[in-house]
């Protein structure tokens, strides 16, 4: 766990693999390998700096969000569902073009965050770890958390959706070109088939 693909390794415009730091437990970077792999899925989202290395990029025209995150402990830490809610206010009782959510981690801990579209009106002068604040207070009796007792101090990120990167895949292969078909040759005699069969033969024979 913890392993970096920091690069993509390409070979005639095809991904073989990556060059990977393998990390210790102590966090150090003990090892550099290429690992090369029939299928690689890059799955680090729409920030990814591996992505770019294959040459993505952002859209700068459409919206991002601005976020915040936390985590606290809650009885209702092993929940199958992550609850979201659209219905976000500032603390002054605003409402926000964002969202929020809680996700369940299953080990006695559940993820809080929000989240701001850039597109908001008062974008930069919105402080989202106070949003972050008033958020956890709101879900604290439903979630049986303690909202002035987070677990680590609130992280603040920006999210790039997916649909924000181009290009989606590399440059497309046409493909082999279809053999034609073989001519049709009719084997049939006429003294063994009906005489309409001989009649309609020439029709089917490729000999002149």
């Amino acid at each position: 766990m913890g392993h970096e693909a920091v690069s993509p390794i390409a070979e005639r415009g095809f991904v073989r693999g990556a060059t990977v730091q393998l990390v210790s437990d102590a966090g150090e970077v003990t090892e550099t390998r290429d690992i090369r792999a029939r299928f690689i899925v890059v799955a680090d989202g729409a920030n990814s700096r591996f992505g770019r290395g294959l040459g993505t990029s952002r859209e700068r025209k459409w919206p991002y969000a601005i976020a915040a995150r936390t985590y606290f402990a809650s009885p209702r830490a092993r929940e199958t569902w992550v609850e979201t809610s659209l219905g976000l206010s500032d603390p002054n009782g605003q409402p926000v073009a964002g969202y929020g959510w809680i996700a369940p981690m299953g080990d006695g801990n559940v993820n809080v965050g929000v989240g701001v579209l850039s597109s908001h009106r008062n974008i930069k002068s919105l402080n989202t770890l106070k949003l972050l604040t008033a958020f956890s207070a709101s879900i604290a009796d439903n979630w049986g958390i303690d909202p002035e007792a987070g677990l680590k101090a609130p992280t603040r990120l920006r999210l790039r959706f997916g649909s924000l990167l181009a290009p989606k895949m590399g440059p497309k292969t046409p493909p082999p070109a279809t053999p034609p078909a073989p001519p049709i040759r009719s084997t049939a005699t006429a003294s063994r088939q009906p005489s309409w069969v001989a009649d309609w033969r020439p029709m089917f024979s490729t000999r002149p």
